[in-house]
């Protein structure tokens, strides 16, 4: 029997349709939520998004102009040989097709494995890196691309959620405007290296001294390893921790491929060798690399639109006239008579008490060896020895090996030094000591000596006789403890080097090297054309003694100073004071009588440019520290080189000769030059430095100012120098007996010894036209019969005496007749 449907009422269907309805809605319900959150959240959040990074990206370049990254072109100076003594290269950006492939591979392995697959940053290694400073803590790890690492020079500096987005949003829009080798170029030369280079060009000069295009892979391995902290870990602040970023950098390229195993164990075997790093030597002329840096500034001022100065961003090439053998020496000879000076004036002090001897002496024992100056502590002391911790260990310091250091309060002279006798008067237990290892010979051991800072300054500057140019130029004992280039900028009284100018006056106005001058004490005006009321001054000889009428060429010679100041009240103030502008002198000179014996201050290089010029026939030139500065695309925006110069080829010497040149100025005639030069060359053999080696053929002049000034000045017709030693403040004299020919000549002496000529040519030469010699009788200034003794000089024709003296028989006659009238 078949079965009936139930029967329901039309609201009990509606009812049961509503149901199913229901039960059909619950099963879509998430269905259709999913749905809604697939279609409306994304769209949410994209328009959120646009709309933050519409506010974020405020201010931000459409397409950010990437040549504007190019480093400013920095300035350099260097020496004649090619040595760079300050600054970086001036290199112009390179080109990634002018790159080895193998060092593009070293940098991409090192900061940006990637570049070439991702679109400006790299979503994965953003997220490896959030993970790794989540887990550690800190936020060691970087993720920055190449591009956003370009992207960041547009930016500010500050470590914020904003900057950071900008970063990335710039970084994209960097990709979609420039190719990727663009993007790698601009970073290889916008990025530091440490050492003040900027871009891998600089980098490569600045450590390997050659251009890019001829890196290996090791050294761009070691470069690329630099870049997480420049300043820190290049090869020069910390050569083991550069090595080992250089290895990881190489182990990266192993593990990508683009080393093979061999290459790879060959390449982490190589030393580093940091043959441009070794090339940038201020230490070597640190004052050469300072005048160079201020010449600069002087010659070349940036333009008034620029934001640096020339220095700065000129990419200039500055080539110093110092010539960097003479250089030196001359800094040597400096170092060697200050210290020498120094030890004559006695031990003055230890530098201190050290009052935790095992915590200074490992640091003392580190020192390396080498310098003048090491820090030690005396360990003990007898009379005889002491035990001293320094380089190396525990050394001994002998009595015999400190004989100078005689306290300095003792009483002493330059001829009759104090001598220590006993250690433990200078020296306890524990005092901090400079001292310094001397060894003599492979066959011996080595000596400790006892050593301490000159209180004295000094400096030297040596000259091209011929053009001028400069040779050498040492502003001080060291430019560490004072960079002040006291050669060309320091003004100090000259004392008697000043007196051939008042002497080359005086054979201008017709007198003669063989006139006689009185040296008898005699008052005479201060100066100012003998006003009312003016002082008296009454002048004495530094040896206090008094030789009645000498020669005018002795009175030079001897450096008399009464002779000299009645040769300026003869010759007048004025008139000499105009001959020594005329001779080249800028430096302000008071119209005083005391000017005669250098009593107004002038730098040793105007001194060294008048004496150049007496040997140069009375022709002036003005002596340059540089000889050319080059501009950022090689050509010569000043050029002071001379076409004598010694170091220039033929060819270049007769282009040289063909330039232009201003016509001549002379500050005196070639005949008083030669006849000044002349009776400078008798201060050498008959005068103050007499004590000159016999065979050196130089002219000279001594000088001493008040006891605070010592100054040598030497020549030989190719090379002009000036010496000077003192203090800057006048706070100490030079000390007993001391001058300018036991302070000042042994620089001159120490330097000559290196660089003088056997034969110079000066005195050879034929004498210029107008110019005789005669014979004189020193005695009495006339002509010397013939075979009768005297003195060769030079004098302009008809200016030399024409009355001869008495022969030796007319004065042992004129004796006998003195002596029968007296008895």
């Amino acid at each position: 029997m078949r079965q009936q449907s139930p029967k329901y009422s039309v609201s009990q269907v509606t009812a049961k349709i509503r149901v199913s309805k229901r039960w059909g809605g619950h099963w879509l319900m998430p269905l259709r939520l999913l749905l809604v959150l697939l279609i409306w959240v994304p769209l949410v959040a994209w328009l959120v998004a646009i709309f933050a990074l519409a506010t974020l990206a405020d201010g931000l370049p459409d397409s950010p102009d990437l040549a504007t990254l190019h480093p400013p072109r920095p300035s350099q100076v260097v020496a004649r040989d090619g040595w760079r003594l300050a600054g970086s290269p001036s290199t112009k950006p390179v080109e990634v097709v002018d790159l080895p492939p193998e060092v593009v591979a070293a940098f991409i392995a090192a900061e940006d494995a990637e570049f070439f697959e991702h679109r400006a940053f790299n979503l994965s290694a953003i997220l490896r890196a959030a993970l790794v400073d989540l887990r550690t803590g800190q936020a060691t790890q970087g993720a920055s691309t190449i591009t956003q690492q370009v992207a960041k020079r547009f930016l500010s500096p500050e470590k914020t959620l904003r900057r950071k987005f900008n970063e990335l949003l710039l970084a994209r829009r960097i990709e979609a405007t420039y190719r990727k080798s663009e993007i790698l170029e601009v970073y290889l030369n916008s990025v530091f290296f440490g050492q003040g280079a900027v871009g891998i060009s600089q980098a490569s000069w600045t450590y390997f001294d050659k251009p890019a295009s001829q890196l290996e892979v090791a050294e761009a391995a070691l470069l690329a390893g630099v870049l997480p902290a420049p300043s820190l870990m290049n090869p020069v602040t910390d050569p083991e921790r550069a090595r080992h970023n250089r290895d990881q950098v190489l182990g990266k390229m192993h593990r990508l491929g683009l080393l093979s195993d061999a290459r790879h164990a060959a390449e982490i075997a190589r030393p580093i060798e940091l043959a441009g790093y070794q090339n940038i030597q201020p230490q070597r002329m640190p004052y050469a690399a300072e005048t160079g840096v201020r010449a600069l500034d002087e010659l070349v001022p940036k333009p008034s639109d620029a934001d640096d100065s020339a220095w700065a961003s000129g990419g200039y090439r500055v080539v110093v006239a110092h010539q960097p053998r003479a250089q030196a020496h001359a800094r040597r000879s400096l170092r060697e008579a200050l210290q020498a000076h120094d030890r004559r004036q006695g031990y003055r002090s230890a530098l201190g008490r050290v009052t935790a001897p095992e915590m200074v002496d490992p640091l003392l024992a580190a020192q390396p060896p080498g310098g003048d100056f090491l820090l030690g502590r005396v360990a003990s002391v007898n009379a005889t020895s002491a035990a001293v911790m320094t380089a190396g260990g525990e050394q001994i310091l002998k009595l015999e090996d400190a004989r100078w250091a005689a306290p300095a309060e003792l009483p002493r002279h330059y001829k009759r030094p104090a001598r220590l006798r006993d250690l433990r008067t200078i020296l306890t237990v524990d005092d901090l000591i400079f001292v310094r290892r001397q060894q003599v010979n492979a066959d011996t051991p080595p000596k400790w000596l006892l050593v301490q800072e000159p209180e004295k300054e000094g400096a030297f500057i040596a000259l091209d006789s011929r053009t001028g140019g400069l040779i050498a130029s040492v502003g001080g004992m060291d430019a560490d403890r004072s960079i002040f280039q006291r050669a060309e900028q320091a003004c100090r009284q000259p004392g008697s080097v000043f007196k051939p100018i008042v002497y080359a006056e005086a054979i201008n106005q017709g007198l003669t090297p063989a006139t006689m001058l009185s040296d008898l004490p005699g008052a005479s005006p201060s100066g100012r054309g003998g006003a009312a009321g003016e002082k008296i001054w009454q002048p004495t000889n530094a040896d206090r003694d008094f030789r009645g009428y000498i020669l005018l060429a002795d009175a030079l010679a001897q450096s008399r100073n009464i002779p000299t100041v009645h040769l300026m009240n003869h010759l007048g103030i004025g008139r000499v004071i105009a001959r020594a502008k005329q001779l080249g002198v800028t430096s302000p000179i008071e119209p005083t009588v005391s000017a005669a014996l250098g009593a107004s201050c002038l730098r040793p290089v105007e001194l060294a440019e008048v004496y150049a010029a007496f040997q140069r026939r009375g022709r002036t030139t003005k002596t340059s520290a540089v000889a050319t500065i080059y501009d950022a695309d090689g050509y010569p925006v000043i050029d002071r080189d001379d076409f004598a110069t010694a170091d220039w080829s033929s060819a270049a010497r007769l282009a040289r000769m063909a330039t232009p040149n201003p016509s001549p100025q002379y500050g005196i005639s070639a005949q008083i030059a030669y006849i000044v030069t002349h009776m400078l060359r008798r201060v050498a053999t008959a005068g103050t430095a007499y004590k000159l080696p016999a065979d050196w053929q130089v002219g000279a002049k001594t000088g001493t100012t008040n006891k605070y000034d010592g100054w040598f000045v030497g020549f030989d017709g190719e090379l002009t120098a000036v010496a000077w030693v003192g203090s800057d403040a006048n706070t100490r004299a030079l000390g007993a007996g001391e001058h300018g020919a036991t302070v000042a000549m042994p620089v001159f002496e120490g330097f000559y010894t290196h660089y003088f000529t056997p034969e110079p040519t000066i005195w050879a030469q034929d004498a210029p036209a107008r110019v005789v010699w005669h014979r004189i009788d020193p005695k009495t200034g006339l002509r010397a019969h013939e075979g009768e003794a005297g003195v060769d000089f030079p004098f302009i024709e008809g200016s030399a005496p024409t009355e001869f003296a008495p022969t030796r028989g007319t004065r042992q006659a004129e004796n006998i007749d003195m002596l029968s009238q007296e008895f």
